[in-house]
Order: C-alpha cells, then structure tokens, then sequence
C-alpha cells in the first residue's frame, strides 16, 4: 500500500494533518588561547535580508537523515567534513523562528582548534566567538549584533552545559589535546572549558587515576621538564602491568565526606553547585569525585548532605 493511501480513525491522511519544518542547528566547541569558543557563520538572515552571524544550520532534505543533513550543512557552508555531532535537544517552540513553524534538532560537537583553524583559513565568513566564563552562559556575535538569532543561545547553553558534565571528571574526553600531553596542559583545557579555574593539586588527585605515564617529557616550560600522560585507557596493556605496584591515588571516602562537612559548617548552601565552587576556591575534592565514590554509597547528594551533618 503507498504511505500516502493511509488513513487514521477520522479517515484522515497524513498529508491533511498540519506539519513543522524540521531543521538542524549545529554548534561546532573548541578551545582557542585557553578560552572556549563556539563557531558561527555569518549570512544574510531570511527574514529581513541583513547580515548576521549565527549557528551554522539547514532544513533537512525529503527522505534525508538529520546525520545527513548535519554533514550536508558543514560541508556545504562550512567546509567541515569527518565529525559525528551528537544530538543534544529538539527546539520546538512553534513561534522560535518568524518564518513560519520551525522545529530544530540541535547538535553539537567538539574540534581540535587545529582543526578549526584550518577550515577557516581564507574565510571571512566564519569566526569563533569566545564563550563567557561561569553561569550563565553567554556568547557575544562580532560587530554591533548583541545576540545569535532565533534560539540559537540557549542552543550554545545547552552544548556547552553538556560539555561541561563531560570534562567535569574524566580527562579530556573530547580530545582538544590529542594523545599526550602534561597534566598542566590538561587542566588549562578543563579550565577552559568550566570557565573557572581549579586548584592544582585537587586536579591532579582527580585526574590521575584516569592517566598512564609515558616516557616523554614536556620540555615547552620555563621550568623542569613536566611528566607527560596518556589517557589509561589508550595506554598498552603492556605498559600498564609494568607500572609499579602503588596505593590507589585519590581521596578516601572518609576524606570526601569530611569535605563535605567542612564545606556546611562553614554556612555553605546544601546543593551542588555551591559545594562545587567552594572545593575550587579551596582546593578540595570536586563535587564530581565526592558524588562518583559516595554517590550509591548514600543514594546521591542528598544523601551525602545528611551523612556529612
């Protein structure tokens, strides 16, 4: 039978009932001189034919796959190929775009600047506008333009926050660094990315249990040379059965919860955010390693809280 023939209980077709457009709007992170930045395109704006920078976006084809259309939109616009964008969220407000009815699956995905860079030679159409530190998020187009059009804000918010739960604790998943690197390197990208510094040790104590050392050394510094890191996980399996037998590194969870503690006693806001920016500024144990120890231990930050009175 053709699609088309189908009719539901009112013997209507599916073609009679009203439709959106659907389109992909895409937000492509980086890092650039230790500040994050999302890349924007300018154009001529549909509806009132001025110029404007904006997420790089399309309406998706008959018979196309939102993939697809992600991949036709970077390379036809941007000249970016070989990325896999995740999906992060469907903006469905029926009024978002002044056009008409416009549904919007955002995506987004996170570039090597190199990369980037690359792409963008010669082309005045494409830039990388900085990302604001902290909360909330903010992105601020060039020229006299104070904001992205439709909703392509809180598009950036949402990738960025996404991006963020990402690197709260597992080095840099992204791979903005590429294989190797110290772990200085490593924290001025997380840095980046959170928008708010961390302190060394604390990092360190987060992040090494997720590191194998190599043989290099990084040698770019005024100072000693720095140990460089792989991720453990890329590490050989040789390597790792050669590492010398050590005590786990990292906080005990009497430790992590005597944080927790210290942090309500000195009048601290029983939530998560407060407590994180608190063990930054005081470099203690981060939110994201007090709740992936003691999280099933006390039923998640609640419980913590209570355990910590």
């Amino acid at each position: 039978m053709h699609r088309m023939a189908w009719r539901d209980s009112p013997r209507r077709r599916l073609d009679e009932y009203p439709r959106p457009s659907v389109a992909v709007d895409v937000a492509l992170m980086t890092v650039q001189a230790e500040r994050l930045a999302v890349l924007l395109l300018n154009g001529v704006d549909p509806y009132d034919s001025t110029q404007r920078w904006s997420l790089p976006g399309g309406f998706v084809h008959p018979d196309e796959r939102l993939a697809d259309t992600v991949r036709r939109v970077l390379r036809a616009k941007c000249g970016i190929e070989g990325l896999q964008p995740r999906q992060l969220h469907v903006f469905d407000d029926p009024h978002r775009d002044p056009r008409g009815w416009v549904m919007s699956v955002a995506h987004a995905a996170t570039v090597p600047y190199p990369s980037l860079s690359e792409a963008m030679a010669g082309r005045s159409d494409l830039t990388l506008a900085p990302v604001a530190p902290g909360e909330p998020v903010g992105v601020r187009p060039p020229g006299r333009q104070k904001r992205l059009p439709f909703d392509h804000d809180e598009i950036v918010s949402w990738a960025v926050s996404e991006m963020r739960d990402r690197y709260a604790s597992t080095p840099d998943p992204d791979r903005l660094l590429g294989g190797v690197f110290s772990v200085r390197q490593l924290q001025r990208v997380h840095e980046a990315v959170v928008g708010t510094p961390w302190h060394k040790d604390a990092f360190r104590r987060l992040m090494e249990p997720h590191l194998a050392p190599t043989h290099g050394k990084d040698r770019s510094g005024y100072g000693p040379p720095a140990q460089l890191f792989q991720r453990r996980h890329d590490a050989p399996a040789a390597a790792l059965a050669a590492e010398v037998s050590a005590p786990p590194a990292g906080y005990t969870d009497d430790e992590l919860l005597e944080s927790v503690a210290d942090y309500l006693a000195q009048g601290g806001s029983p939530t998560v955010e407060g407590y994180r920016i608190w063990a930054r500024e005081n470099g203690r144990p981060s939110d994201a390693w007090v709740r992936k120890r003691l999280g099933e231990k006390y039923g998640g930050w609640p419980g913590i809280v209570a355990a910590a009175h």
